[in-house]
């Protein structure tokens, strides 16, 4: 009975000693699939968060992408807004041109239809004189000659009108397609605006006196004519100087832009061990130059605000220097480039700026 009991009580210890692992592995089990979840849900926040990375950088990719290209449109608009623009400034000068081309024949029609005038109106004045004397000077001849006189008089002036307003015509035209300032531009057509209307006055008047025009009052029109072309010829001078001085400023402007250039060309060549110790004295010299071509200009335009004869006198001759000088900073500028093209690394350098290669 006690080996049975005690049988039993072994069967039972056993048992319950091969339950422990099971019970064990239990919380084991559960701790495996806490830390699977865990893992899963750690793995999507990892994925959410490169996903959200992901999109924030294709969005600023796009954004990027965007701008540039706006970028790229607006330059493409101001590119063709710009040769718009120089279309539209070339083709108004070449009209410019065209008509200054047109009025600069009519105006040497006018002249020598002023001529002939002046010759036909001398011709009957020396008849009058040679054949109506004191003695002579109611006859019916006499008569018909004085009045042929008057008449070829008043075309002569007529003519010599004509042909102040040609010119006159002419150099409006080219202040209107000047670079001028809005002021001096303003100012300048003011003028010419003046004189035009003081010539078309004593045109009305010539016109007025008819047949019948009296000598005094023929003698008095030519007289006023003749001044108003003193005065229309200075006008005309310098405002054809300021004109002169206004292109010779564009070469001037284009002449520095070429010594920009020839300086850094000087300058990549010195980094590249070039030895151009001798183009940089004449660079130098050029330089020299152009600023002595500037100072001129600078006198020369503020000459030409004067009305008087002796500052347009002093402002040709000033002009005239400045050329002289800008012809002698140009053959520098020659010399440069021809040596450049001496040598392969100067001939490359020249090759790679075409507009200093063209010099």
């Amino acid at each position: 009975m006690n080996k049975r009991k005690l049988v039993t009580l072994l069967l039972v210890l056993l048992l319950c000693i091969s339950l422990i692992p099971s019970v064990l592995a239990r919380p084991s089990v559960a701790a495996s699939r806490a830390s699977t979840v865990s893992a899963d849900d750690s793995s999507d926040n990892d994925n959410s968060v490169a996903n959200a990375k992901k999109a924030e950088r294709e969005k600023r990719q796009a954004e990027l992408k965007a701008k540039q290209q706006e970028n790229k449109d607006k330059r493409v608009q101001v590119k063709e807004k710009i040769k718009e623009v120089r279309e539209e400034v070339k083709e108004k000068r070449e009209n410019v041109k065209e008509n200054v081309k047109e009025l600069r024949s009519d105006i040497k029609e006018k002249k020598e239809e002023q001529r002939k005038k002046l010759d036909e109106f001398k011709k009957t004045r020396n008849e009058v004189k040679s054949k109506c004397r004191e003695e002579s000077k109611d006859n019916e001849e006499c008569k018909n000659l004085r009045k042929e006189s008057r008449e070829h008089a008043t075309k002569f002036l007529d003519a010599s009108a004509q042909r102040l307003l040609g010119i006159l015509t002419k150099l409006k035209l080219r202040i209107e397609g000047s670079k001028f300032s809005d002021d001096s531009k303003a100012k300048a057509l003011l003028e010419i605006e003046q004189a035009v209307s003081k010539i078309n006055s004593v045109v009305d008047r010539v016109k007025a006196l008819g047949d019948n025009a009296k000598p005094e009052d023929i003698r008095n029109a030519a007289k006023e004519l003749k001044n108003i072309w003193k005065d229309v010829n200075q006008v005309v001078h310098r405002l054809t100087n300021k004109l002169a001085a206004e292109r010779f400023g564009g070469i001037l402007v284009k002449t520095e832009h070429l010594n920009t250039k020839l300086a850094s060309i000087l300058d990549r060549l010195k980094s590249s061990g070039v030895d151009v110790s001798q183009l940089e004295s004449q660079l130098s010299d050029f330089k020299s130059k152009i600023e002595e071509v500037k100072t001129l200009h600078q006198e020369v335009q503020k000459l030409l605000e004067s009305n008087d004869e002796g500052s347009r006198k002093q402002a040709t001759e000033k002009m005239r220097l400045a050329h002289e000088r800008l012809k002698e900073a140009h053959d520098i500028l020659k010399e440069i480039a021809a040596k450049l093209r001496e040598s392969k690394e100067g001939k490359e350098a020249l090759e790679t700026n075409t507009s200093t290669a063209t010099v």
